[in-house]
Parts: C-alpha cells; structure tokens; sequence
C-alpha cells in the first residue's frame, strides 16, 4: 500500500545548521565548506541518487553542488540566518526507480523551479522498503547573475506547504492512474494526526479476523495494514531524522574535539563510536604488554655479561695469586698447597663457566667490545620501546578523552529530548544510553508515561522480552535521575538551614 509523507523544514544557521553539510549528508558526496574551512563528507553503503534542479537561465555553476551551497552560505551574513528549506518524502515503494524519479522530478520541476528555487534531490533507497527523498531548496530565487538580493515573501506563506503537499498526493495519483492501479494517497490523512504520532488500529472482531486467517481481505483489514505500513515508514524516517541530527552534531563540533575525533580515528582505523572504544583499550594493552615482553627480552639479553663480567673480576683476582706461589713453599708447606690447589680448580671451573657463556676467558677486549655493541642496541631499541610506549600513553589519553565527549553528546542528545526534565541535568551516561535505545527503537521520543505503558502491554506477551528489557531499563534511568534531583533538593535545603542557624547565632 502507498503511504503519505512529506514534511518541509527550514535550514537554520541559528540551529547551527550548516547547508554544506547537510547537502554532504545527503548526497554522499565530498564537500568543503568554504565559510569554515571544514570538510564534509559521510559515507554511505549505498550511495544516493542526485539531482540539481535549477531555472533554465541558472549560471553553469550551480550544477556544482560544492559550489551551490557554499554560495549560498557566504550569501547570508546573519549569524541566525535561513539558508533554505529541507523537504522529507516517501516514494511509492510499488514502482521502478525510474517511476520514482521521473514523478519526483516532474514534482520538484513544477512546484519549486518554476518558483526560481534551486532543488537539490537525493532519492535514498538503502532499505528497499522505504525509498525516500531529500529535497534541499534555496530560500532565494536563482537568476542568470546569481542568487536575488531579496528574498521572496511569498515562499514563507503556510498556504504554499499546504499547496505542496497536497500537489504531491496529486502527482502520485495520477501516476498511479496512469499505471491502472487502484492505489491512492491523502495528503490530508496522517496530517490531522501528527506525522511522528502512529496510526491506531481498528477493531476487528471476531468474524472480520476469521476472514482475514482465511486469506479474505476485508475493508477493516485494509486499514490496519494501511495504518501498520504508516507506522512503519514515519519510524524509519523518524529513526533517519536521529541519526542526521547525531552525524550534524558531530559535524559541528568546536575544532578542539573534531581533532580529537580525528585522532581517535586515526588510532581506531575507523569511525570514533562509542561500542569501537572498547576494542581500541584492548588493542593499546596488548601493545603495551607486548612492549613489556620486549622491554624484558633486552634486559635479559645483558644478563649473560653481567655473569661474565663477574667472572672475569674473579679471574683477575685469583690469578695473580696463583702466579705468584711458590712450587719449593707447596713442596713443604701442605696449608699452602691446598689453598693453591682449591685456587686452581676455582679458576678452571670459571674459565669453563665463561666458555660456556661464549666468552674466551683470556679475552677481557673481545668481552668488553661485544657487551658495547649489544648495550648499544639495547640502547636503541629500548628508546624506540620508550617512544611507543608514550604514543601508547596519548593514545589511551585521546579515547579517554574521545568517550568522555562521545558520552556528552549522548547525555546532550536526551536532554534535548526532554528540554523540560529537571532529571536531564543530573543524568549519567548509561542512563541516557538507555533511554537513547528505547527511543531509536521506536523511531522518535517517548514519554516515560508512554514507556510505563508500552511496558505493561509488552509484560503481557513473552515474544517482546527484548523490548520490555530496554523499557524497563530506560524506565530505570529516569527514576534515578530523578532521585538525584530529590537529593540534590534536599542537599541544597539542609545547606540553607544551617546557613539560616548560623546566621541566627550571630
């Protein structure tokens, strides 16, 4: 079934919101944004299907999607200035691409280029159940020597989204008459409902559901899979809408934490995300202890002439003595020629130990040349060791650093869910994680009241265990948030009293 969707929003500066980026974001493409000097660009599985649309007598430029939106963000000099307007738009899942394009481009050619607007068009079908467009519009009409100086009242008029809505459900229509089908969409529909609100399902009853297990489609069936199918794509767009906003917020972050995430980057071999941090710890420690091995290995490798260095110092202590007995004193004097005789069997066995070292025992300069050469590589290595182990150390730093800020994103993101909770203030990571989980899963922001609800149906059916977990838990979170909020009440409370009984003493 053909489902209804179209939202139009406006591109702010004052939102921070840049059109370079958000162009980037949605074509796929490389941009560079001139007014910042920063470069735009978020890969896709799938890259988009682009398309500039601009009046006949445009200049040749505005083909250049880099080019095109760079002027127009150079073109507007207020700090909360509207850079132009972002449509959303489902496209019929029943026809070819080509359909989709063709009706699409027809669409934006007849509504917005005839205007002067410049439409920007990304058909995305990285789910092949939700083919959808992205429609950028200047919010200034476009001549032969560039953009107006004014721009055109008329375009702000809520009688004009009105009128593209509804010609959308005009054009699809009669394309779908074109083709013979029976389909049809209402702009008007899912409007008075709210397009993140979902679709209630009908009663059935009992005779309408035995019809319905019998493969007898009923017109009660009909809307509860039109209202399903709906509930479906306005959480898929709404999920995409998430994302955007995280990717954007990333986008826009001061230079010290682009860096950052850069450096991240770089030390992760790919995107800085909190579930990738993990694996990052992990490797630097394997390094690290890798580096210890190491470290190890060439203290060990001096071992050996630390032991010889011993015994050539023993050497040269006990042979002068023996060079210097007495053949006639041994002869007669029995103290003297036993002494003479351990003296001799300890020098022989030392000399046998330093062989077996690879040490010639007469050879004190060899020795002393080799134990040169190896400290000096020991040196070396030890220094290149030294050298990794600091990278490792600002590395372990930077992610530090990197899920600190990511975790702040988080907390910021559901805070700015929930703009009027005092609990926001005193949340922590793994509470906002969790209540993040919920809400992606359900493609936009759920109350706690709404959570508490959901909780209870998914109780009742032991298939949506998965779910009732991460409600339960995101339920959690927001009690405990809110307890400190109690605690921190209080805290200030009993801080005023004893101010007040100090005061009273005075």
């Amino acid at each position: 079934m053909a489902i209804y969707h179209l939202s139009v929003k406006t591109i702010s500066r004052g939102k921070g919101q840049s059109a370079v980026a958000m162009a980037a974001y949605r074509s796929g493409e490389r941009l560079k944004d001139e007014r910042t000097g920063e470069l735009k660009f978020y890969r896709r599985d799938q890259q988009p299907e682009n398309m500039i649309l601009a009046p006949a007598d445009a200049p040749e430029w505005v083909q250049d999607r880099n080019q095109l939106w760079n002027k127009v963000e150079l073109g507007e000099k207020r700090k909360d200035a509207r850079l132009g307007r972002h449509i959303d738009v489902a496209l019929p899942v029943e026809w070819s691409n080509e359909q989709q394009a063709r009706v699409l481009y027809e669409y934006c050619q007849r509504e917005f280029v005839e205007r002067g607007m410049v439409a920007d068009v990304a058909i995305h079908r990285d789910n092949p159940e939700n083919p959808h467009a992205h429609i950028m519009l200047t919010d200034r009409a476009l001549g032969p020597e560039g953009f107006a100086s004014k721009k055109n009242p008329e375009w702000n008029k809520s009688e004009l989204v009105e009128s593209w809505r509804e010609q959308w459900a005009v054009s699809v229509n009669t394309e779908f008459e074109r083709l013979g089908h029976a389909e049809r969409i209402d702009h008007r529909s899912f409007e008075r409902q709210g397009i993140t609100d979902r679709q209630p399902t009908i009663h059935e009853g009992p005779n309408v559901r035995q019809m319905e297990e019998r493969g007898i489609q009923t017109d009660r069936g009909d809307l509860n899979r039109l209202a399903e199918e709906h509930n479906l794509t306005v959480v898929y767009l709404n999920k995409y809408r998430r994302e955007e906003q995280s990717i954007m917020l990333k986008m826009q972050k001061p230079p010290k934490e682009r860096q950052l995430l850069r450096q991240a980057r770089e030390i992760l071999g790919g995107p800085a995300q909190l579930d990738k941090l993990s694996d990052g710890f992990d490797r630097l420690k394997a390094q690290d202890a890798q580096l210890l091995q190491q470290k190890a290995k060439l203290e060990e490798s001096m071992r050996p002439f630390e032991i010889a260095d011993n015994y050539y110092r023993s050497l040269e202590a006990w042979e002068p003595h023996l060079k210097s007995s007495s053949g006639f004193s041994r002869l007669f004097n029995r103290h003297e020629r036993e002494n003479y005789r351990l003296l001799s069997q300890r020098v022989q066995e030392t000399r046998e130990k330093l062989e077996k070292l690879g040490f010639k025992p007469g050879d004190r300069e060899q020795f002393e040349s080799r134990r040169a050469k190896v400290a000096s590589y020991n040196q070396q290595q030890l220094k290149g060791i030294q050298e990794q182990q600091h990278r490792i150390t600002v590395a372990r730093d930077v992610l530090l650093q990197t899920k600190d800020a990511l975790e702040k994103v988080e907390i910021q993101r559901t805070q700015d869910d929930y703009p009027a909770w005092a609990g926001g203030k005193h949340l922590h990571y793994p509470e906002a994680k969790q209540i993040n989980e919920i809400n992606n899963l359900a493609g936009r922001v759920l109350q706690p009241d709404e959570m508490a609800s959901l909780s209870q149906k998914a109780s009742a059916s032991p298939s949506h265990d998965p779910v009732l977990k991460l409600l339960e838990n995101a339920l959690k979170s927001f009690e405990e948030a809110n307890r400190r909020v109690e605690q921190a009440e209080r805290q200030k409370e009993w801080s005023q009293q004893r101010k007040d009984r100090k005061n009273r003493g005075r």
